[in-house]
């Protein structure tokens, strides 16, 4: 059994250890994209397994199971099933702003903030941490969105240690 994951807003595409071994690809040469691993499936399912990954990505579904043939470099063949669950950040944000609408909200990410605004995963009202960071620096800009916060909105109340 292997795992990938497929980041739609930079087009990487990353595996695990295992499913380089299962598929007989190269770790160092594979090009990490959607075509690369489109090139190794079965000519014949090619076109299909694309359609139906594209119209998963774009309908919001949260699921998708899928079958297809993979071609090895030596020619053989084997067949692959699997499933893909979108993960969004965005979706968990809004439904609990829905039932908290005060809910202050410090977002984390490795990405440029650049390329998740663009995404459209990023309100301007909600707070971006860039990591790596350290436990300090989260701490800091918590205390500070929630003070922010209780100082906004006098119904929200903040618990600290101090005496």
């Amino acid at each position: 059994m292997g795992i990938w994951k497929y980041e739609v807003w930079s087009g990487r595409l990353s595996w695990s250890p295992e499913l380089f071994r299962m598929l007989r690809v190269n770790e160092a040469s594979f090009e990490n994209t959607l075509d690369a691993f489109n090139a190794l499936v079965h000519p014949n399912e090619r076109q299909g397994m694309d359609a139906n990954f594209r119209v998963f990505l774009d309908s919001g579904a949260l699921h998708l199971e899928f079958a297809h043939r993979i071609v090895h470099p030596d020619g053989g063949v084997i067949h692959v099933r699997g499933s893909a669950e979108a993960s969004d950040t965005r979706h968990m944000i809004q439904a609990a702003r829905t039932r908290f609408p005060d809910m202050p909200v410090l977002y984390t990410s490795a990405y440029p903030k650049e390329l998740i605004e663009r995404d459209g995963r990023l309100a301007s009202d909600i707070d971006l941490l860039p990591k790596p960071y350290r436990r300090v620096e989260l701490a800091v800009r918590l205390r500070a969105l929630l003070d922010t916060k209780s100082a906004a909105s006098p119904g929200v109340r903040v618990q600290t240690d101090e005496a």
